[in-house]
């Protein structure tokens, strides 16, 4: 059984049933180690922001998404401008 240890990455790694975590050291501010951090929290308005609106919105998911900042006219929707 993993213990939690909150000064390392919080990612789940590998297979999903063993629990395994990235294990790196975090990020200050976050439960993330740096790379695993960018990929789960793009910046609002960047290509992989507007993926992830996408792929929610097509799953019927936007609800969780709720408190994601603001990319812009239409991020809600995930109706973003693509570039």
């Amino acid at each position: 059984m993993n213990r939690h240890r909150f000064d390392r990455c919080q990612y789940l790694s590998g297979d999903p049933a063993r629990r395994s975590f990235c294990d790196r050291p975090v990020q200050p501010g976050s439960a993330y180690c740096p790379d695993h951090h960018r990929l789960c929290h793009p910046p609002p308005g960047s290509r992989a922001y507007r993926r992830v609106l996408r792929e929610f919105r097509e799953a019927g998911r936007l609800a969780a998404l709720a408190a994601w900042p603001s990319a812009g006219a239409g991020a809600a929707d995930g109706r973003g401008e693509e570039s």
